[in-house]
């Protein structure tokens, strides 16, 4: 059985609007009555509203409604800026559709990926992104009732130079709903550019793949090396073997470095939060190297200048550590490239 307050409260409700109604009624018919009766030629004259009770009963109960109107609205407003900004700071793109699938909302990434001169308010959503493959995802997740997801590329206008650029999105829609009914009032589309993540996963691919190969092939040598040290009869005093020695150290000393390039690639795609970014000079970074890798430079009998106008400013914010690795391999597989003095 119903509690009574949940029958007395909406009935309460009711009466008081009721009331409001009929006050703002009433005087509106008394305000008409003294615009009839005053004489049709002549400025009109108005009692006061003091001296008819209903009349200034009316004008406070207008002041009432208008005051609350302009509250409502300015309430409305700042929800509907809280809730622009908040979306605002999504970095995907959102779209908000309504039945027909014309445009309602629409966040500032989503003005940036889709560019226009014109309007979005109330305009088809296919007009805008111009592609009917995202409008076929639309259609599935509307006909499945729930959300659904895709890879799509996409040729877009780059903001900065005007030019075409090819990316890869992940789009992501689905229905919207409301109310007991269940039915669509509209949907909402999501659209993240995943154009680096797909990028950086095919270089880790790579990566993996040739470090594979260079792992294989220095193990076989040193394998093959053991493998006929490994004999009863062989004598490891012999300058051949001394050799052998030598090459399989060079050879683990190549792999170890393979290993310390996956394992930082690992760390940086892992804990890129761990990097340090500070200012340094570039120059002394790549001065530091060379002075490291002196030894290597004079047995090469190789030249490692460094050609920097003292007039530019070679100050960068990172991860001094990092670029000095980077200079350090650069260099390193320079002078081992370079079978020749110079």
């Amino acid at each position: 059985m119903d509690s009574p307050i949940f029958i007395l409260l909406p009935t309460g409700v009711a009466l008081w609007f009721a009331f409001r109604y009929f006050r703002l009624k009433r005087g509106m018919g008394e305000l008409a009555e003294a615009l009839r009766s005053a004489p049709p030629e002549g400025p009109i004259e108005l009692p006061r509203f003091t001296e008819i009770p209903s009349l200034y009963e009316f004008r406070r109960v207008l002041a009432d409604s208008l005051s609350e109107a302009s509250l409502l609205r300015d309430s409305e407003r700042k929800q509907r800026e809280f809730q622009d900004a908040l979306l605002n700071e999504i970095k995907d793109a959102i779209f908000i559709l309504d039945r027909n699938r014309e445009i309602r909302f629409l966040n500032e990434a989503a003005r940036q990926l889709f560019p226009s001169q014109q309007p979005y308010q109330s305009r088809d959503f296919l007009e805008v992104c111009r592609d009917h493959r995202v409008e076929d995802t639309l259609d599935l997740a509307e006909e499945l009732g729930s959300k659904v997801s895709d890879h799509i590329s996409l040729r877009v206008s780059d903001g900065r130079s005007d030019r075409l650029r090819d990316i890869t999105l992940l789009v992501e829609a689905e229905p919207l709903t409301f109310g007991q009914s269940g039915g669509a009032a509209g949907s909402w589309i999501l659209m993240k550019d995943i154009t680096a993540e797909l990028e950086t996963e095919q270089i880790r691919k790579d990566f993996v793949a040739n470090a594979s190969h260079e792992l294989r092939t220095p193990l076989s040598i040193i394998n093959g090396y053991l493998e006929t040290m490994d004999e009863p009869d062989t004598d490891l005093g012999q300058a051949i073997y001394r050799r052998a020695i030598r090459t399989m150290r060079k050879h683990g000393e190549r792999i170890a470095r393979i290993i310390e390039d996956m394992l930082m690639i690992s760390k940086l795609e892992s804990a890129a939060d761990l990097l340090t970014f500070e200012p340094f000079d570039l120059r002394d970074s790549v001065e530091e190297m060379i002075r490291q890798l002196a030894p290597i430079i004079e047995v090469k009998h190789a030249r490692v200048a460094v050609q920097a106008d003292p007039a530019h400013d070679w100050s960068l914010v990172g991860d001094r550590f990092y670029w000095d690795q980077i200079f350090f391999n650069l260099i390193e597989n320079a002078l081992k490239q370079n079978g020749e003095p110079g």
